[in-house]
């Protein structure tokens, strides 16, 4: 996928923000993007106010964004509604007027109701529009007690805010706690990460003021699993005019003295940038590059800590020939020092065939020997369509071949995306990822390597149950899950629309070593 188009558009971009939802999202889909339709168009000359209010309830996420005054100073109504009908047939972005190009989504809830003992169980529970890319972290001194955290949507706007929530009995019962408490004057935020310190779970997200100026990466602590959080603290400030921040990742190494060392990676314009705490999150280091020099518009930083005071970032960034490729940055100091970054084996794909069929990478480390696995989505399938695979470091300093987690023959124009991966103490890694097949989409888990057994993580749900206003692929189902793991049990978590809007669920899965 080409992405210097998205690039060259955000580098000249200004400063100058309005919802989330309406600047730039950088990720692979947005790299194979050159015209980002998200903002709507504006309007001149003059219209016609007596047709507003059937305008409003015939595009309510469009009207919502286009005030009366940009409908008075409309050419025409003729232009109006060519506007919107030409625009969403070549974008989508019209699907919640009902005439978008392939006709508005259908959302089909599951019947019956989650499945009981051993199922997944509903993570999310609140008047929010819909919840989407999860973060979950357990407790390593504590195993039964989880923390999570996701992008919660505001009903009606669909503005995103970053949001938590909890189990301290092992994912059996879950408690919602709604968003994160943002510094005055912020209204958004969203790209949740997530981790423990000790006894200390942590938060990061981007967020942003209501003014549209500066932002950055900011930290939440709680010393009560989740259920109380600290004001944030600033990893790192985007200054006034400066480009968006994208995708924090929190990881946490083990210092020279044994202590905890909280590390924060994310992308910034042409940069991929670190910063790290030793003070458990109250301060953060100044942010310095740990993308190599030449690297074009590196980004989806996702922090890999282990062994010791080891911590590997893995990112993709535009290759010489226009694709996309991997790379990892590895530190053995816990981030004092990086050594050049290495390039993984693979070309990631930036999506399949349907629009929702986003992907990013995923990455763990082994906590015992330190091999690094990379799972990503590659085009290798019928029509285009995606198959997760994964490749590892070796003890020579090598990386093997990107191998298929989960061959499909008997469905070859299905496609897997949004891989998530965890390495277990024990040192077995494991990858939950999305399967699309006419339409349904279900979560599956694979252990890497060894029997490779796969098992399906919940029912299959309806695509069309993603978010469906204030993003710019329609329907949406996040563009990344997650998945985390201690001794004997992994923990994975998905946005799920199987109840009719996105819900967190988080399945619980006993791996017996």
């Amino acid at each position: 996928m080409n992405i210097r188009a998205h690039a060259t558009a955000t580098a000249n971009r200004p400063a100058q923000r309005g919802p989330r939802a309406l600047r730039k999202r950088s990720r692979l889909m947005d790299m194979a993007r050159p015209v980002d339709m998200a903002t709507p168009p504006r309007l001149h000359a003059h219209g016609d106010l007596s047709l507003w209010p059937m305008f409003a309830q015939l595009c309510p996420s469009y009207a919502a964004r286009v005030s009366r005054r940009q409908w008075m100073s409309a050419v025409s109504r003729l232009k109006v509604f060519a506007l919107v009908i030409v625009l969403g047939a070549a974008t989508g972005w019209t699907s919640s007027c009902g005439i978008g190009a392939a006709g508005s989504p259908v959302c089909t809830p599951a019947a019956g109701k989650l499945p009981g003992e051993g199922g997944p169980r509903l993570a999310t529970s609140d008047g929010f529009a819909a919840h989407a890319e999860p973060a979950l972290a357990v407790d390593p001194h504590h195993p039964r007690s989880l923390l999570g955290a996701a992008q919660f949507a505001r009903p009606g706007s669909f503005i995103r805010v970053p949001g938590t929530f909890f189990s301290a009995d092992g994912g059996r019962t879950w408690h919602d706690n709604g968003p994160l408490p943002l510094p005055p004057g912020y209204a958004e935020g969203d790209d949740v990460s997530a981790a423990f310190a000790g006894g200390t779970g942590l938060v990061a997200a981007e967020i942003y003021p209501a003014s549209g100026r500066g932002g950055g990466v900011y930290v939440w602590r709680t010393r009560d699993a989740g259920r109380r959080f600290s004001a944030p603290v600033p990893a790192f400030l985007v200054r006034h005019g400066g480009a968006n921040t994208d995708h924090p990742s929190l990881a946490v190494a083990t210092g020279p003295d044994g202590r905890p060392v909280i590390t924060v990676a994310w992308a910034q314009g042409d940069s991929l940038l670190f910063s790290r705490s030793t003070d458990g999150a109250q301060t953060f280091s100044p942010a310095r590059v740990i993308s190599a020099p030449r690297d074009q518009h590196p980004d989806l930083a996702v922090a890999a800590p282990g062994p010791g005071q080891a911590v590997s970032v893995a990112y993709a960034a535009q290759s010489a020939n226009g694709g996309t490729v991997v790379k990892v940055a590895t530190s053995g100091n816990a981030g004092q020092t990086f050594g050049a970054p290495v390039t993984v084996p693979g070309a990631p794909a930036a999506a399949g065939p349907q629009s929702y069929e986003v992907s990013l990478i995923a990455a763990g480390a082994d906590p015992r020997h330190g091999t690094l696995y990379v799972a990503f989505a590659q085009q290798a399938g019928q029509g285009g369509s995606l198959r997760v695979v994964v490749t590892h470091s070796t003890a020579t300093g090598g990386w093997t071949a990107p191998a298929e987690v989960h061959p499909v023959a008997a469905d070859p124009g299905s496609s897997q995306f949004q891989p998530a991966l965890t390495v277990t103490p024990a040192g077995q890694a494991y990858v939950t990822y999305f399967v699309a097949s006419s339409g349904r989409v279900a979560p599956l888990l694979t252990e890497v390597g060894g029997q490779a057994r796969t098992q399906t993580l919940g029912a299959p749900f309806d695509s069309g149950c993603g978010l469906t206003a204030g993003v710019k692929t329609i329907p949406w189902l996040g563009d990344y899950q997650a998945l985390t793991s201690s001794a004997g049990h992994l923990y994975a978590a998905w946005n799920d629309g199987g109840t009719g809007t996105l819900q967190i669920l988080v399945r619980a899965v006993d791996t017996g070593r």
